[in-house]
């Protein structure tokens, strides 16, 4: 995604009001577009609650364009059961 379409779209989640709908307009990222590891913690981070980001972390890890950084989207997550939980969620994806 380009810093352009980037900062629209982060803008529009970051707009959205209630964390769960934040997550799903992460989910429904557009068709096509992939985002770099920053940008998906960027994203992950418009939602307040670990958990949620966790879900919304897991969601964009088939759009990374450069999953070898991904390890620093782990680091973010401040509880280890947390970045567990994305551990096993990226693994199924693989």
């Amino acid at each position: 995604m380009t810093p352009e379409q980037f900062a629209r779209f982060i803008e529009s989640v970051e707009s959205t009001p209630f964390a769960h709908d934040r997550v799903a307009r992460v989910k429904a990222t557009p068709a096509g577009q992939r985002v770099t590891t920053a940008q998906a913690v960027a994203l992950a981070q418009t939602v307040p609650h670990p958990s949620l980001q966790v879900e919304a972390l897991a969601a964009l890890y088939p759009r990374v364009t450069d999953p070898q950084n991904f390890e620093s989207a782990y680091a973010t997550l401040g509880f280890a059961h947390d970045r567990e939980r994305l551990r096993n969620r990226v693994r199924a994806l693989r």
